[in-house]
């Protein structure tokens, strides 16, 4: 069992996510790396494929640095539906294999980011494809969710799989 950044967080002052998070950072680096992770959520019922992990390390790794740091970790434990999208059907995937694509596109130099400026051409395509409705100055807010003035893959991914939630919640809530 590793004993992760724990060391600096005094017993008494440890939540539920630290002992969670301690108990399967098991290498004791302060980070959860994916075999850790597809450990975490067999151990809490969730057998993922390896896709699934690869695609939700992805999400949850809001550094870009392949491992899920404490405060990432926190944050995605603190929600309350946590698990509830970390299985991917072949329609949640489709979508996901669609929207990376596009990214790609505009991430010119593969960074996983692509600034504001680039964005604007993006933003051009998803308002032509009827993908947003959102001004670009809006998109932007939305998107840039730490405001470092760039857009990393996650992000975008939220934003159009959110975007996407929404409408479907929309349409079902006119047809009942």
């Amino acid at each position: 069992m590793g004993c992760g950044a724990s060391k600096t967080i005094p017993k008494r002052n440890r939540t539920a996510a630290d002992i969670v998070f301690d108990k399967f950072d098991r290498d004791g680096s302060g980070k959860i790396n994916k075999k850790e992770f597809k450990h975490l959520c067999f151990s809490m019922g969730y057998n993922l494929n390896d896709q699934e992990v690869d695609i939700n390390m992805k999400l949850l790794d809001l550094s870009g640095d392949g491992q899920i740091e404490r405060k990432e970790f926190m944050k995605w434990w603190n929600k309350n539906n946590k698990f509830s999208q970390l299985h991917w059907n072949a329609e949640r995937l489709k979508l996901l294999e669609a929207f990376t694509e596009k990214f790609k596109t505009y991430d010119k130099d593969n960074s996983n980011a692509i600034d504001h400026k680039e964005f604007r051409d993006l933003h051009r395509d998803l308002l032509a494809e009827n993908l947003t409705t959102l001004p670009l100055e809006l998109c932007i807010q939305e998107l840039d969710s730490n405001h470092d003035g760039k857009i990393v893959f996650y992000e975008y991914v939220r934003f159009m799989l959110n975007k996407d939630q929404k409408e479907v919640q929309k349409t079902n809530k006119g047809v009942l």
